[in-house]
């Protein structure tokens, strides 16, 4: 039997590592000293390369912190697979929101969340939109809540207002996790939070 090519090839691996290293490495400093107070020859000596070599992968500051949404992405991705097998919108809804609060614990890290809300106090908070019309959670979350509005599970809400709503119990939800700095377990108490606020959205019989 013949081998199985390799998923990556060295080159590429390389690739990888050292992005993931300039990724890591300018979080670790915007957390300790400030998005704003942080030079990009800051991050390029903590994760021990060049200049030139960071402008490879991101073009500013701003895009390492746009990285984390392009991993939630490919996350929310994954789970729509999973979605099939759930036939109530809400409970479809509620299983997105749980499992996006256990990557926010335990992949994202809190290092990184607290500093995607300080940028996002002090800049402009749309570039980070959860539900951000370009992006394949958007077209997830309207999949799931036109499916809720034709079944008569959701309530005829104009979808602008349910998706302010739950992207403000996520903000809400998150935030009071990083404002405990990390104590709340937040995989835990999702499961119980998001299923009781989420019932709002269900339609009166």
């Amino acid at each position: 039997m013949r081998d199985k090519k390799p998923k990556y090839t060295q080159k590429e691996l390389n690739k990888i590592r050292t992005k993931k290293a300039l990724y890591q490495a300018a979080l670790a400093l915007f957390n300790k000293y400030g998005f704003e107070n942080v030079k990009v020859e800051d991050i390029t000596r903590n994760a021990g390369t060049s200049k030139g070599t960071f402008y490879t992968y991101f073009s500013s500051k701003t895009q390492v912190l746009m990285e984390y949404h392009s991993n939630v992405d490919h996350f929310f991705l994954e789970l729509e697979q999973d979605l099939i097998q759930i036939h109530s919108a809400i409970n479809k809804l509620s299983y997105l929101l749980v499992h996006h609060a256990d990557y926010v614990q335990n992949i994202a890290t809190l290092d990184v969340i607290r500093v995607l809300y300080l940028y996002q106090i002090e800049n402009d908070s749309s570039k980070f939109d959860l539900f951000g019309i370009t992006s394949p959670n958007y077209r997830i979350f309207k999949k799931i809540i036109d499916d809720g509005k034709a079944t008569g599970e959701i309530a005829d809400m104009e979808f602008d207002k349910i998706k302010s709503y739950v992207s403000n119990i996520i903000t809400g939800f998150i935030y009071n996790w990083v404002r405990s700095d990390g104590i709340i377990d937040l995989s835990e108490e999702a499961k119980t939070y998001y299923p009781l606020a989420l019932k709002i959205l269900r339609r009166d019989d």
